[in-house]
């Protein structure tokens, strides 16, 4: 996957929702808000082209982003290697839903469904667009 292709499609189809949500639906509280973003940035993060190898070999072993490439590697052990192309997606957006419901069960005025809702919003559109984008091999041999 070409990176400049991965970022720039990333980057631009995050703004767009985010730009939708906040202007479509104006009540929005700031916790569902968050819990979009934080998804979306929990999947980009976990796609990045390079940035897994780099972080799980890292000697920083208390940052959240080696924190967030744990959390998917071992949830991914319980995958099955051929099966569901749809499970490994869904075991993909567990950490990020489970990791915004707890930051919204400490904050008083969040709506758990809301958040829940727009973190699984997040994570659909996130894997949506990674099929999407063109594959390195696609883009070459055009």
């Amino acid at each position: 996957m070409n990176k400049w292709i991965y970022y720039s499609v990333s980057i631009s189809v995050f703004l767009v929702c985010f730009f939708i949500l906040n202007l479509a639906i104006l009540h929005l509280n700031l916790p569902s808000i968050i819990a979009f973003a934080m998804s979306f940035i929990w999947h980009f993060t976990l796609h990045s082209p390079g940035l897994r190898d780099k972080m799980l070999q890292s000697k920083k072993h208390f940052s959240f982003i080696v924190l967030i490439f744990k959390i998917n590697f071992y949830l991914q052990m319980f995958a099955p290697v051929k099966g569901e192309h749809w499970f490994r997606p869904a075991i993909r957006a567990l950490s990020p839903l489970v990791f915004n419901l707890v930051l919204a069960s400490i904050n008083l005025e969040a709506q758990l469904w809301q958040v829940a809702l727009f973190s699984l919003l997040a994570s659909a559109i996130f894997e949506l667009m990674l099929v999407k984008i063109p594959k390195k091999d696609e883009i070459f041999s055009r």
